[in-house]
């Protein structure tokens, strides 16, 4: 399995960045859910937003303000990207 280390969607850690964690960067792939959702015709529930059919994975926080995934280098996704034009 491909690794963030090597997709175009992982943002590396930024070094001396307040409250950075070395080692540990952030998926840009994966949606906030608040974001790629919205309300169904009925206004009974939610659906996904067209332009997120095809995502994988997403993230949410208690207050739908704010979410990110981050994960280690190291980490395995299955909708890697690679960073090389190969």
């Amino acid at each position: 399995m491909e690794r963030c280390k090597t997709c175009k969607f992982w943002e590396p850690p930024k070094s001396q960045s307040y409250g950075e964690v070395p080692g540990v960067g952030r998926c840009q792939k994966v949606v906030q859910f608040w974001d790629s959702a919205e309300w169904d015709e009925d206004g009974d529930g939610r659906k996904l937003r067209p332009e997120f059919a095809d995502a994988l994975a997403f993230v949410q926080d208690g207050s739908d303000y704010r979410a990110d995934l981050y994960t280690k280098p190291e980490f395995g996704c299955v909708q890697h990207a690679s960073t090389s034009l190969t």
